[in-house]
């Protein structure tokens, strides 16, 4: 084990330390890369253009109207993330040209945005009542609610040739295969030697697959008229337009007109949907991009809040002892009778409104023991060394020594078990919307998982699970390196 260095704090100890691990260093620039494009999702991934024009209605910005309308961000997740997309980068400028105002500057954005937040998510009947219309004004200017608008088809007719041309090749594949399907079964209904059993199975597919190919050649037919009318349109001055577009032209709720399940594909409507379609026709790679959102959130504030409780708790019990220690220790070990997830999958059951805030509470209800247990075990430790007895000589307050003096010190340690709690958290909520308990009105990594369970087309099985194995990877490597950079029994 090395000497301590001379002259530097622990912080700045533990810091080094950290430096020194390059699997953790690489996994805090992971966690920061998807703090960023949680922020960055409607950026890159959105229906509405940047910038539209059309012969018919002149010029627009469809993308900065539709970042607080109801119909396109219903979510307070996502009303958040951006609130914060919006309030970034004017904070970072105004902090740029006012250097010496940079603290009072991120305390007025501080403010700002949460009161901001509070009004747009807040309850109807407090915002909307005679006082809340004054103290949450910002719900009047910056909550308001539009008819959705399909961008796509003003896009027409250049995409809509590409998207027509796409859909023919779909449905004269899927036309082959009904015709295979066909044959086979009549063969085995035509064949003498088939069993009775065997060729009323057989009539029966044939049936099935005769409305299968009605059906095919009726979406080619369309498609096909579709194409032509692409093509015929392409030179009438009306339809032309100029759009300045996402990379990823879609909205993680925008339903293809089919509703079917497509593998991925370079061009079409938004550019391609890179990583193919869901059964209801939503692009994959946009609710993968914001199911990062509510991943964030809900590991987030779940392990913030029980955190926040277990410190609490723990707090006094370490210091106390006795009685309170007592009391503190039973109801941890009451509630750690309580298997989490089967505890979430009960409630979830009884509440009629199946929420992620939901989600969030009770997960940080019943997840604070052993944050509890780490903080009474540094407060043990703590609570009869000098500086202590120092502060209680000198009459300071019990409340100001535990939290002031005392928790700085004990505290570090929870750094760690949050870092792991967040990826419980995230495979928890992954594992209730896989079972179909999940918010179904978010984006979700476990929703398109189950798809991918009920289609097993592969896109929709490997894109969810590589993003709920990589986040809680790195993660968990996060959780190791601060654990070697807090504790010094494992400094190097």
């Amino acid at each position: 084990m090395s000497e301590p260095i001379q002259g530097k704090t622990f912080r700045q100890i533990a810091i080094d330390q950290f430096n020194k691990n390059r699997p953790a260093v690489f996994a805090l620039r992971c966690v920061i890369g998807l703090f960023v494009l949680a922020i960055m999702a409607p950026v890159l991934a959105q229906s509405g253009p940047f910038f539209l024009w059309t012969e018919k209605s002149g010029s627009s910005m469809p993308w900065f109207t539709s970042l607080f309308d109801q119909n396109v961000f219903p979510s307070g997740v996502d009303l958040f993330f951006n609130l914060v997309l919006v309030f970034l980068p004017i904070t970072l400028l105004l902090m740029r040209f006012f250097r010496a105002q940079k603290q009072n500057i991120r305390r007025i954005a501080v403010i700002l945005f949460f009161w901001c937040f509070v009004s747009m998510v807040g309850p109807k009947g407090v915002v909307e009542s005679g006082l809340g219309q004054v103290v949450f004004a910002p719900q009047h200017v910056l909550r308001y609610s539009k008819p959705k608008v399909n961008y796509s088809k003003v896009r027409a007719p250049a995409l809509l040739e590409i998207l027509a041309e796409e859909k023919l090749a779909q449905a004269n594949k899927r036309l082959k295969s009904a015709t295979r399907d066909l044959e086979a079964a009549q063969a085995t209904l035509d064949d003498p030697a088939a069993s009775e059993r065997d060729k009323a199975d057989a009539g029966a597919e044939v049936s099935a697959a005769q409305t299968t190919v009605k059906s095919r050649t009726r979406a080619i037919a369309e498609w096909t008229e579709k194409l032509e009318q692409a093509r015929a349109a392409q030179d009438d001055p009306e339809l032309a337009y100029f759009a300045v577009m996402p990379p990823i032209g879609y909205h993680h709720d925008d339903n293809d007109e089919e509703r079917d399940v497509n593998a991925p594909t370079w061009s079409g409507w938004g550019s391609g949907h890179f990583l193919g379609t869901d059964r209801n026709g939503r692009d994959v790679l946009a609710r993968i991009l914001y199911g990062t959102r509510v991943s964030i959130t809900i590991g987030f504030i779940a392990v913030a809040i029980y955190c926040t409780i277990g410190t609490i708790l723990g707090s006094l019990m370490g210091y106390f002892g006795g009685k309170v220690d007592m009391l503190g220790m039973r109801l941890v070990e009451i509630m750690m009778c309580f298997p989490v997830f089967a505890f979430l999958l009960i409630c979830v059951s009884v509440f009629e409104t199946r929420s992620i805030f939901l989600v969030m509470v009770i997960i940080g209800m019943v997840g604070w023991t052993g944050v509890a247990r780490l903080i009474r075990g540094q407060f043990i430790a703590e609570r009869n060394l000098e500086y202590v007895t120092a502060a209680r000589a000198l009459a300071i307050p019990t409340g100001r020594i535990v939290f002031k003096h005392v928790l700085p010190n004990a505290i570090f340690p929870v750094f760690v078990a949050a870092t792991f709690g967040v990826a419980a958290a995230i495979l928890t909520e992954s594992g209730l919307a896989f079972l179909g308990l999940g918010d179904p009105t978010v984006p979700s990594w476990g929703q398109i998982l189950l798809q991918g369970r009920e289609t097993k087309e592969w896109w929709l099985i490997h894109s969810p699970g590589f993003a709920i194995f990589f986040t809680v990877t790195i993660l968990n490597i996060l959780g190791e390196g601060l654990r070697d950079a807090l504790d010094p029994k494992l400094r190097t």
